[in-house]
């Protein structure tokens, strides 16, 4: 690794590490390392190693949770980016609420919902940052987290801080639109309402009643496919007779057939060939084909489809 690397190393202080294992940052828990990690506290060091990285062409990542993710056996041949502390940061005046893309969802959530807003409710029950969730657009059903974004926050690839409001933005069905290329998200904002905390209470058991029929405490990363018009991605699973079947640690859950867990020994490798075996058999049997809703990241960066 260059000098100039080390010396980055050197200055943040432990926070930026070599051939760091991933395995352990997403909720799978499967992966190889990356070439860099780097957990930086404030955007003077964010900048600092975007420019490095830009300087010696080399492909980076952010990492939120890690809750919708899944990175190959051979790792990231880059600079993984997760952003401390510092980016977590919960403020509001009135209504508009402002929070760091590193901040919990959970805790944006309960942050809002003591003091009588609605409007996140979505988030119940859901693991993450608020910048994934964001960039996400992660929500309850077909509803996502960016009906209340007024204005994002961003660093652009040249490291300029901008904020860019919604209007200026899509946001569809679980991802966002509208971003410049290579911008990174620092805050949001949200425009909420008001509302009287027996309504939102009410909301919240509702959307995590529906949730309760997920599996809780394996090792998945959430739905991994996006729903078709027609038919929930888990029904249409089910019915193709997928629920139980299994690639070697990887299984398909009996409690909800959206979710793929992995067990003890389980590879990425054995992750995907299970996603191949559904979406194949989904498409010859139903003759839909089903998009990732899971992020799936190889080696050199590139997003498998």
């Amino acid at each position: 690794m260059k000098d100039s690397w080390r010396r980055l190393a050197e200055r943040l202080g432990g926070r930026l590490a070599f051939q760091a294992p991933l395995r352990e940052l997403t909720s799978f828990r499967v992966g190889g390392p990356a070439r860099m990690l780097a957990r930086p506290e404030d955007v003077g060091e964010l900048q600092e190693l975007l420019a490095s990285a830009r300087r010696e062409r080399l492909p980076f990542i952010m990492l939120g949770g890690g809750s919708n993710l899944l990175f190959d056996d051979a790792g990231f041949d880059g600079l993984v980016i997760k952003l401390g502390a510092g980016f977590a940061g919960l403020e509001g005046a009135g209504s508009l609420v402002r929070a760091g893309a590193a901040a919990a969802s959970a805790d944006l959530l309960a942050w809002t919902v003591a003091r009588d807003l609605g409007g996140l409710e979505g988030l119940a029950g859901l693991p993450g940052t608020v910048g994934g969730a964001v960039a996400g657009n992660a929500g309850a059903g077909p509803e996502g987290l960016g009906r209340a974004v007024t204005r994002l926050f961003v660093l652009e690839g040249d490291g300029r801080a901008r904020s860019i409001p919604a209007a200026d933005l899509n946001f569809a069905y679980r991802r966002l639109e509208g971003l410049p290329e290579r911008a990174v998200i620092l805050e949001a904002e949200f425009a909420l309402t008001s509302r009287p905390a027996v309504e939102i209470r009410a909301r919240l058991a509702e959307i995590r009643e529906r949730r309760g029929g997920q599996p809780l405490g394996g090792r998945s990363a959430g739905c991994v496919f996006k729903n078709p018009p027609s038919i929930s991605a888990g029904r249409l699973i089910d019915e193709c007779g997928f629920k139980g079947q299994r690639v070697g640690g990887a299984r398909v859950s009996e409690v909800h057939a959206n979710f793929i867990l992995a067990e003890n020994g389980a590879t990425a490798s054995d992750i995907l060939a299970l996603i191949d075996r559904v979406r194949q058999g989904v498409l010859a049997r139903r003759g839909l084909a089903l998009e990732l809703e899971l992020k799936v990241l190889g080696p050199g960066g590139e997003v498998r489809a």
